[in-house]
């Protein structure tokens, strides 16, 4: 059987990743499952899109990730698992927001993603990396890296498509003349749309709104994982077609 391999931040998590017994009720995922669907544990995008397309499925998203949920991690969790792809597989990587970066912790001797808002520094140094990281080389920086990927994904034979939830990454690839990957969706997307407001346009809405406030999560609920999953599918046939 082919399979699917997702790669991501968050935004490629599945719910069932935090449904572990006994269910932790400060998370806000563990409470939209329980508290909306009996405890029965919805899929996400990517096991719908896997069961859409009769492959497998192997996600290494968000809390599977080897190191963290930054674009740098994201591309070594890919480069690490590249001998999991096989001719006749998919692989779908989904860039997060550049602003994340990573930094080693001498305590546990891993690599960590830092996310702008849990920086506690002084904000100086928070406005700093941020204006630093939010410049468009660190996108230039990217496409260099999903250059490597393209080639060796061209060389086992498998289908490589990229999205993001970043909009400066989709304002780049539209611009973008040098075909440097296949994004999905992107004859819908412009200047001024984005993959989030592609996929809210549908009625695919995050939890916080799917609960009417209930659930404070801003992630997507089962309607915006089911928006994503029947895009993508209608592309990725549209281009095996």
């Amino acid at each position: 059987m082919k399979t699917l391999h997702t790669f991501g931040c968050s935004f490629t998590e599945e719910f069932k990743e935090f449904m572990t017994i006994p269910y932790d009720m400060t998370n806000e995922r563990v409470k939209y499952v329980v508290n909306y669907f009996n405890g029965t544990i919805p899929d996400g995008w990517p096991t719908m899109l896997s069961n859409k397309l009769n492959y497998g499925i192997i996600n290494y998203a968000g809390v599977n990730t080897n190191e963290g949920n930054c674009n740098e991690s994201i591309f070594n969790d890919v480069c690490n698992n590249l001998n999991n792809f096989n001719k006749g597989d998919m692989v779908i990587i989904e860039w997060t927001f550049k602003e994340r970066f990573k930094y080693v912790d001498r305590k546990t001797h891993r690599m960590n993603t830092v996310l702008p808002n849990s920086i506690k520094q002084d904000e100086d140094t928070i406005d700093n990396i941020l204006y630093n990281r939010n410049h468009v080389l660190w996108i230039k920086e990217l496409f260099i890296k999903q250059r490597i990927i393209n080639k060796v994904c061209e060389l086992i034979g498998v289908d490589l498509y990229y999205w993001t939830i970043d909009k400066d990454i989709v304002n780049y690839k539209v611009q973008d003349k040098t075909n440097n990957g296949n994004y999905l969706l992107m004859d819908r997307l412009g200047l001024d749309s984005d993959y989030i407001h592609l996929i809210t346009s549908h009625d695919g809405k995050t939890i916080i709104k799917e609960t009417n406030g209930n659930v404070s999560d801003y992630h997507f609920g089962v309607s915006g994982h089911k928006v994503i999953c029947d895009l993508f599918y209608d592309d990725i046939m549209k281009d095996i077609k």
